[in-house]
């Protein structure tokens, strides 16, 4: 007796052993829930009963159930890869009887029905032309009929440049004005110097005409193609110490007035469009447009 008890033992281990190898030889199956081994006691009876601290007689395999626990989703390049996350079953229709699967490998037959590789077909509900929704399971099916070709509205591309080509560069020239135009041309027919530009080796001219100011020459730069220039107007203003009457200056039209350098250098900064500081005694005066700045000064 004792020697068959011990043999129920190597025969349960051996299930247990069957059982692990199926789950590992299928780690790689989609759709594969592992099984486990479940074991019970197992007691002699007799019709005469017996003690209360009967020795039992070994041990045999009671149950081998799956376990429906959710697996791990692995993303495919297949739009036809379909996974489930939580509970619930693909239905298939496999020669017309109903079956259940976790597997979600899919494909497409010859007559465009989503089927396993087995042939059995995916089950759903299909929608029509009108996109009403069946309330009848039946087969997937997606059309293979030719549709209609369209003109292409929009493209995007992306372009791998040369690595040893040169880089484009975009040369710009840079004027700076103190009340004379640098490189003055002959004087045009109105008396005013006109001004010359060289932009990858074509020359432009800056009109010239009577009072322009910075900004309109920038204005006449940036019209040309592939040019962004701007300007600024620049003043230096000597204010002598006095009264408040005494430092008065008047900016395009606008009064200021100040105690000192200091009041009168933030009244200017006040101005739209002009930006002031003073530095020993002199206040720079800039309009950050490139607009004429016009000053009168006295009490």
């Amino acid at each position: 007796m004792t020697f068959n008890t011990a043999l129920t033992g190597l025969r349960a281990a051996t299930s247990d052993l069957n059982v692990t190898g199926n789950n590992i030889a299928n780690a790689s199956t989609v759709g594969f829930k592992q099984s486990r081994a479940e074991f019970a006691d197992v007691y002699a009876s007799s019709v005469v009963g017996g003690g209360t601290n009967a020795i039992g007689n070994g041990v045999r395999v009671s149950d081998v159930s799956q376990q429906f626990s959710q697996g791990n989703i692995s993303f495919t390049e297949n739009a036809l890869d379909l996974a489930i996350n939580g509970g619930g079953f693909f239905v298939l229709s496999d020669q017309g009887s109903q079956v259940f699967t976790r597997a979600g490998q899919f494909g497409v037959d010859d007559t465009g029905y989503i089927t396993t590789n087995d042939g059995a077909r995916l089950q759903g509900f299909p929608a029509n032309t009108s996109g009403t929704v069946s309330d009848v399971l039946g087969d997937l099916q997606l059309s293979t009929a030719d549709i209609s070709p369209r003109q292409t509205t929009l493209v995007d591309m992306l372009f791998n440049l040369d690595a040893d080509a040169a880089v484009p560069e975009s040369i710009v020239n840079t004027a700076i004005s103190e009340g004379a135009v640098e490189q003055a041309a002959q004087g045009a027919t109105n008396g005013y110097a006109s001004g010359t530009i060289d932009i990858n080796g074509t020359t432009y001219s800056i009109p010239a005409s009577a009072n322009q100011s910075a900004s309109v020459i920038a204005g006449s730069l940036s019209a040309i193609s592939g040019v962004s220039a701007s300007a600024i107007t620049r003043a230096d203003i000597v204010i002598p110490s006095g009264s408040a009457t005494t430092n008065q200056l008047r900016i395009n039209g606008a009064e200021i007035l100040g105690a000192d350098i200091t009041q009168i250098t933030s009244a200017i900064d006040a101005l739209p469009g002009i930006t002031a500081s003073e530095a020993g005694g002199v206040i720079s005066v800039v309009s950050t447009l490139g607009d004429d700045l016009m000053f009168t000064a006295g009490a």
